[in-house]
């Protein structure tokens, strides 16, 4: 599992060429040696990062408010959606989401990112303008570069609490009482 935010390694292969014969010094009779195009690759593609992806397209559609755009750079064309309010497809999400993200007074925090595989997860809270206030899992799968299916669970955050302990962490309250 990878936590946003977290280190990770990201590796770049820098220009290679061959060294085969004929790259350096002469050919035969004081002439320089032919150099043909090598068929290998000069660099290594660079692996996504599906957290930072999924985290970047989240705080720009929601914290930010600006899901037409988020959409565009971050989400595939013919998206699947699992919630069953809001039509497959990028364009159906963005005429969906928009103006609910933008109009309706509606603002998010981003508790925790976890990503395994192709998936990857958004433990966020939302605050309604009337101060109801929701725990939403967002589960997104990624592949090549981009956002193509997504899964959500929406619970109502009550007053009070029989444990006390927060349903969306904080930078302060990630972990429950007594856990490391």
């Amino acid at each position: 599992m990878v936590l946003a935010g977290a280190a990770s390694a990201v590796l770049v292969a820098g220009g290679c060429s061959p060294g085969g014969a004929g790259h350096a010094g002469h050919a035969g009779h004081g002439q320089p040696a032919a150099v043909s195009e090598s068929p290998v690759p000069t660099t290594t593609p660079v692996p996504v990062d599906k957290a930072k992806l999924v985290t970047d397209f989240y705080t720009q559609a929601f914290v930010h408010r600006d899901v037409a755009g988020a959409s565009q750079t971050y989400v595939a064309e013919n998206y699947i959606q699992h919630n069953p309010q809001v039509p497959n497809g990028r364009a159906a999400f963005v005429d969906t989401m928009g103006p609910y993200v933008k109009d309706s007074g509606v603002t998010f925090r981003i508790g925790r990112v976890v990503a395994e595989g192709d998936i990857v997860v958004v433990h966020a809270e939302s605050t309604e303008k009337d101060g109801k206030r929701s725990a939403v899992a967002d589960f997104f799968r990624v592949e090549g570069g981009k956002i193509v299916e997504h899964w959500d669970v929406i619970q109502a955050i009550p007053g009070d609490t029989a444990n006390g302990n927060p349903m969306v962490p904080t930078p302060t309250s990630s972990q429950a009482p007594g856990h490391p």
